[in-house]
Protein backbone atom coordinates (compact mmCIF):
# COMPACT_ATOMS: atom_id res chain seq x y z
CA UNK A 1 0.00 0.00 0.00
CA UNK A 2 1.47 3.11 -1.06
CA UNK A 3 1.13 6.35 1.19
CA UNK A 4 1.43 9.92 0.05
CA UNK A 5 2.55 11.91 2.33
CA UNK A 6 2.89 16.15 2.19
CA UNK A 7 3.20 19.08 4.63
CA UNK A 8 -0.54 21.20 4.90
CA UNK A 9 -0.14 25.27 5.69
CA UNK A 10 -0.30 24.68 9.38
CA UNK A 11 2.91 22.21 8.78
CA UNK A 12 1.32 19.32 9.86
CA UNK A 13 2.49 15.97 7.69
CA UNK A 14 -0.92 14.33 6.28
CA UNK A 15 -0.46 10.80 5.22
CA UNK A 16 -3.35 9.51 2.32
CA UNK A 17 -3.35 5.78 1.16
CA UNK A 18 -2.82 5.90 -2.73
CA UNK A 19 -6.07 4.11 -4.81
CA UNK A 20 -4.82 1.30 -6.21
CA UNK A 21 -5.64 0.01 -9.89
CA UNK A 22 -8.96 -2.45 -8.58
CA UNK A 23 -10.07 0.49 -6.77
CA UNK A 24 -9.64 3.53 -9.86
CA UNK A 25 -10.83 1.10 -12.12
CA UNK A 26 -13.75 -0.06 -9.89
CA UNK A 27 -14.36 3.75 -9.79
CA UNK A 28 -14.23 4.22 -13.58
CA UNK A 29 -16.70 1.06 -14.43
CA UNK A 30 -19.22 2.75 -12.13
CA UNK A 31 -18.66 6.40 -14.26
CA UNK A 32 -18.99 4.51 -17.06
CA UNK A 33 -22.60 2.79 -15.85
CA UNK A 34 -23.82 6.17 -15.19
CA UNK A 35 -22.84 7.90 -17.83
CA UNK A 36 -24.34 5.02 -20.11
CA UNK A 37 -27.70 4.96 -18.23
CA UNK A 38 -27.35 9.47 -18.61
CA UNK A 39 -26.77 8.97 -22.24
CA UNK A 40 -29.61 6.24 -22.91
CA UNK A 41 -32.10 8.92 -21.02
CA UNK A 42 -31.02 11.82 -22.89
CA UNK A 43 -31.73 10.03 -26.15
CA UNK A 44 -34.99 8.44 -25.20
CA UNK A 45 -35.69 12.06 -24.03
CA UNK A 46 -34.24 13.90 -27.25
CA UNK A 47 -34.85 10.94 -29.81
CA UNK A 48 -37.28 13.15 -32.14
CA UNK A 49 -35.03 15.94 -32.60
CA UNK A 50 -32.75 14.52 -36.05
CA UNK A 51 -28.76 13.25 -36.11
CA UNK A 52 -27.63 16.25 -35.92
CA UNK A 53 -29.01 17.73 -33.06
CA UNK A 54 -28.90 14.19 -31.47
CA UNK A 55 -25.12 14.50 -31.69
CA UNK A 56 -24.59 18.02 -30.51
CA UNK A 57 -26.85 17.00 -27.38
CA UNK A 58 -25.07 13.79 -26.14
CA UNK A 59 -21.30 14.25 -27.73
CA UNK A 60 -20.55 17.09 -24.64
CA UNK A 61 -22.03 14.81 -22.62
CA UNK A 62 -20.16 11.89 -23.15
CA UNK A 63 -16.61 13.62 -23.85
CA UNK A 64 -16.34 16.29 -21.35
CA UNK A 65 -17.93 13.89 -18.46
CA UNK A 66 -15.11 13.44 -16.46
CA UNK A 67 -13.18 17.10 -16.78
CA UNK A 68 -16.57 18.47 -15.57
CA UNK A 69 -17.22 16.02 -12.76
CA UNK A 70 -14.03 16.28 -11.70
CA UNK A 71 -13.63 20.10 -11.70
CA UNK A 72 -17.23 21.00 -10.10
CA UNK A 73 -16.87 18.02 -7.11
CA UNK A 74 -13.26 18.92 -5.98
CA UNK A 75 -11.61 16.01 -7.70
CA UNK A 76 -14.48 13.54 -7.47
CA UNK A 77 -17.09 11.77 -10.30
CA UNK A 78 -19.57 10.03 -9.56
CA UNK A 79 -17.69 6.94 -9.12
CA UNK A 80 -14.43 8.36 -7.24
CA UNK A 81 -17.84 9.34 -4.65
CA UNK A 82 -19.35 5.95 -4.68
CA UNK A 83 -15.62 4.12 -3.99
CA UNK A 84 -14.40 6.91 -1.41
CA UNK A 85 -11.56 8.08 -3.78
CA UNK A 86 -10.20 11.98 -4.87
CA UNK A 87 -7.48 13.58 -7.40
CA UNK A 88 -5.09 15.49 -5.35
CA UNK A 89 -1.93 17.75 -6.08
CA UNK A 90 1.57 15.87 -4.59
CA UNK A 91 2.39 19.13 -3.10
CA UNK A 92 -1.04 19.22 -1.03
CA UNK A 93 -2.38 22.49 -3.06
CA UNK A 94 -5.95 22.14 -4.74
CA UNK A 95 -5.89 20.75 -8.04
CA UNK A 96 -6.29 23.75 -10.37
CA UNK A 97 -8.73 23.37 -13.65
CA UNK A 98 -4.88 23.03 -15.88
CA UNK A 99 -4.19 20.09 -13.64
CA UNK A 100 -7.58 18.24 -14.47
CA UNK A 101 -7.56 19.41 -17.61
CA UNK A 102 -4.11 17.97 -18.28
CA UNK A 103 -5.40 14.07 -16.45
CA UNK A 104 -8.36 14.69 -18.99
CA UNK A 105 -6.28 14.78 -22.11
CA UNK A 106 -4.14 12.05 -21.44
CA UNK A 107 -6.81 10.31 -20.52
CA UNK A 108 -7.53 9.24 -23.99
CA UNK A 109 -4.17 7.57 -24.40
CA UNK A 110 -3.89 5.69 -20.60
CA UNK A 111 -7.44 4.72 -20.44
CA UNK A 112 -9.46 5.20 -24.44
CA UNK A 113 -6.89 3.90 -26.78
CA UNK A 114 -5.12 1.66 -25.05
CA UNK A 115 -8.67 0.04 -23.25
CA UNK A 116 -6.78 1.37 -20.17
CA UNK A 117 -4.09 -1.08 -20.58
CA UNK A 118 -1.11 1.71 -19.79
CA UNK A 119 -3.02 3.16 -17.02
CA UNK A 120 -2.86 0.13 -15.17
CA UNK A 121 0.66 -0.44 -15.76
CA UNK A 122 2.02 2.53 -15.26
CA UNK A 123 -0.55 2.97 -11.95
CA UNK A 124 0.93 -0.28 -10.46
CA UNK A 125 4.82 0.64 -11.62
CA UNK A 126 4.94 3.91 -10.49
CA UNK A 127 5.85 4.95 -6.51
CA UNK A 128 2.84 6.91 -6.59
CA UNK A 129 0.26 5.26 -8.15
CA UNK A 130 -0.11 7.52 -11.04
CA UNK A 131 -0.65 6.96 -14.44
CA UNK A 132 1.01 9.39 -17.24
CA UNK A 133 -1.99 12.41 -17.04
CA UNK A 134 -1.34 11.71 -13.31
CA UNK A 135 2.51 12.68 -13.72
CA UNK A 136 1.90 15.32 -16.45
CA UNK A 137 -0.68 17.28 -14.12
CA UNK A 138 1.30 16.28 -10.71
CA UNK A 139 -1.28 14.87 -9.23
CA UNK A 140 -2.76 11.34 -8.25
CA UNK A 141 -5.96 9.47 -6.69
CA UNK A 142 -6.14 9.14 -2.21
CA UNK A 143 -8.74 7.27 -0.68
CA UNK A 144 -10.38 9.77 1.48
CA UNK A 145 -12.22 6.75 3.31
CA UNK A 146 -10.18 3.95 5.74
CA UNK A 147 -11.18 0.58 5.49
CA UNK A 148 -13.16 -0.99 7.95
CA UNK A 149 -11.98 -2.81 10.81
CA UNK A 150 -13.19 -6.29 10.90
CA UNK A 151 -15.52 -7.02 13.92
CA UNK A 152 -13.23 -9.86 15.14
CA UNK A 153 -10.08 -7.18 15.67
CA UNK A 154 -12.45 -5.12 17.48
CA UNK A 155 -13.55 -8.13 20.06
CA UNK A 156 -9.98 -9.02 20.20
CA UNK A 157 -9.03 -6.05 21.66
CA UNK A 158 -9.95 -7.27 25.71
CA UNK A 159 -6.95 -9.35 24.78
CA UNK A 160 -4.67 -6.70 24.32
CA UNK A 161 -5.25 -5.65 27.89
CA UNK A 162 -3.42 -8.97 29.10
CA UNK A 163 -0.11 -7.83 26.92
CA UNK A 164 2.96 -7.43 29.07
CA UNK A 165 5.46 -5.41 27.54
CA UNK A 166 8.95 -6.68 26.80
CA UNK A 167 10.73 -3.17 27.45
CA UNK A 168 9.55 -1.48 30.71
CA UNK A 169 11.70 1.18 29.63
CA UNK A 170 9.91 2.31 26.99
CA UNK A 171 6.57 2.81 28.76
Amino acid sequence: MDILEFENTQGITLRYNTASVFERGASYIIDAIILGVTLGLLALAFSGLGEYAFGLILAPVFFFYSLLMEMLNDGQSLGKMIIGLKVVRIDGKYPKPYDYFMRWVFRWVDIYMSSGSIAALMVSASPRNQRIGDMLADTTVIRTRNLRVPLGRVLSLSELSKYKPKYLQAQ
